[in-house]
């Protein structure tokens, strides 16, 4: 084989792997580049097959030209994983809640377990593929704009904590516990004493519930307002603070899901129905923000000399 006969196959092997606008000049500069210290007339073969491994595999130099893109950039790769982990989080709690504590129901829902948990999930991993497929060619498109330091985002001050924030989430708080402790009261208090009967029935709590679970339910709950008044208060956040959060977060998703799966909540199927599903909400999104909470206070610890 001539020399000029593999540096064609070398330039052909490598331009193919790119776009077609960028293969003619991508060709000739390679050709100016082998030749600069070959005479492919004179060169023999095997000093040609020499300089073009070391000049690098065809697939190397063409990613040296053009990086074809990816469905996922590299750089959300790991935030991907991580809502995907999310969204399978989400159904396995969902899933609990919805399978109900009766036999029958358990069984219904068991027997399609694994055609009920694809048809949940493969939907939402196709959004979450787009999603972040659009995000990257967003990312993409903004890039080419020309640089302008004056545009770069102010660095942020991550151990800072809004005081109105906090004092609005503790308010919140407060007022979640009081609804919690006395929903039947609450709804005659709205409705003007004019709930019925069977509505102020709906909200009454199953007597095993109000006096074995409930309790622990509105510990975890005062812990966290406690801890929200103290960040209001301090204004700031530090490594114990946010331990102590993420230890709440964890306590309180472990305390609902005994409350949720030890039996019913409310005496009333619907009601104790909606209040499950919401439980399972709640603890999902508290798992998966302990989750990034604890990712973050990783990254953040100091690298050891």
């Amino acid at each position: 084989m001539q020399a000029d006969d593999l540096i064609d196959r070398y330039v052909h092997d490598v331009t193919r792997r790119l776009p077609w606008s960028m293969r003619a000049d991508v060709a000739s500069e390679l050709r100016s580049l082998l030749a600069e210290h070959e005479d492919k007339d004179t060169a023999a073969p095997a000093d040609v097959v020499d300089r073009l491994i070391h000049f690098g595999a065809p697939a190397e130099v063409a990613a040296r030209y053009h990086a074809p893109s990816s469905i996922i950039d590299p750089l959300d790769s790991r935030r991907f994983g991580q809502f995907v982990a999310a969204a399978l989080l989400m159904v396995v709690v969902l899933h609990l809640s919805l399978g109900g504590t009766s036999a029958a129901g358990a069984a219904a829902v068991d027997t399609h377990e694994p055609s009920l948990f694809w048809d949940a999930i493969a939907p939402i991993v196709g959004v979450l593929t787009m999603a972040f497929w659009l995000l990257g060619v967003a990312r993409r498109r903004l890039a080419r704009r020309p640089f302008d330091p004056r545009r770069l985002a102010a660095v942020r001050d991550l151990d800072a904590a809004s005081r109105l924030g906090a004092a609005s989430a503790a308010v919140l708080g407060a007022l979640g516990a009081l609804t919690l402790a006395m929903p039947d009261r609450l709804l005659a208090l709205v409705t003007g004493g004019r709930a019925t009967p069977d509505a102020l029935a709906a909200f009454t709590y199953d007597p095993v519930f109000w006096t074995a679970r409930a309790p622990w339910v509105m510990v975890c709950l005062a812990l966290g307002i406690a801890l929200l008044i103290w960040t209001a208060i301090r204004g700031r956040w530090d490594a114990t603070s946010r331990r102590v959060e993420l230890g709440l977060h964890l306590a309180t998703s472990l305390v609902l899901l005994g409350a949720m799966q030890a039996g019913p909540i409310f005496t009333a199927l619907p009601t104790d129905r909606a209040a499950k599903f919401a439980i399972a909400l709640i603890v999902a999104f508290a798992l998966l923000d302990a989750w990034w909470k604890w990712d973050r206070l990783q990254a953040r610890r100091p690298l050891s000399s």
